[in-house]
């Protein structure tokens, strides 16, 4: 633990990929516009705008520690994260993603000698990745006989798919599960969520 190199890697914010991006769109209808410019038109059909933000990355980097760090002869809590980082030894291929109940093969790892650091570097698997959608639809109406009212309705729409933003998973390996050979169940399982399910807010203004 007092050596800096053993503990070097890519950082803990790193993502391979990001996406992200914001879409505006103003309906072409209604009054100041060539087709439906009657009023019937335009309180039906004019003045509608629709907007969409959306991000699509990879999973942010996850570290897998041993869940004894008495025989690690570490820093103790030092590191910043809270408890004694002692690296398991890597015997096999991880794999990792696409199973939250398994997110990563523990038995691909062994409890590495004691007061040795580990083999394992910091931040060497990925997480969940993240894709979300938010939406929104307003229409704007004029105030008959006041050119300057406005009212505005509009629903927002946080992950409007409703679809699931994963958390990371349980990476505390357990020295007594990895000698008997017999896989730890919480070990490498996905058991929360980050960012929540779809919300849908609707609101009104007026404006003058």
């Amino acid at each position: 633990a007092y050596n800096p190199a053993a503990n070097y890697a890519k950082s803990n914010l790193n993502r391979t990929n990001v996406l992200k991006g914001t879409a505006l769109y103003k309906v072409p209808l209604g009054k100041g516009h060539q087709y439906l410019s009657s009023d019937i038109g335009d309180a039906v059909l004019g003045g509608w705008t629709a907007s969409g933000d959306f991000i699509d990355e990879s999973g942010a980097p996850i570290t897998l520690l041993m869940n004894n760090p008495a025989q690690n002869g570490s820093l103790g809590s030092s590191d910043g994260n809270g408890e004694s980082a002692w690296y398991p030894n890597r015997s096999g291929n991880p794999g990792s993603g696409g199973n939250i109940n398994a997110w990563f093969n523990q038995e691909a790892y062994v409890s590495p000698a004691v007061n040795t650091f580990g083999t394992e570097p910091r931040s060497s698997l990925n997480g969940p990745g993240l894709v979300w959608f938010d939406f929104s639809m307003a229409k704007s109406f004029s105030m008959p006989g006041w050119e300057r009212g406005k009212l505005q309705i509009r629903m927002d729409a946080n992950n409007v798919f409703n679809h699931p933003a994963f958390a990371d998973p349980s990476s505390s390996l357990n020295p007594a599960a990895l000698l008997s050979g017999t896989p730890d169940p919480s070990v490498g399982k996905i058991t929360g969520t980050d960012g929540g399910g779809r919300t849908i807010q609707l609101s009104g203004r007026f404006s003058f």
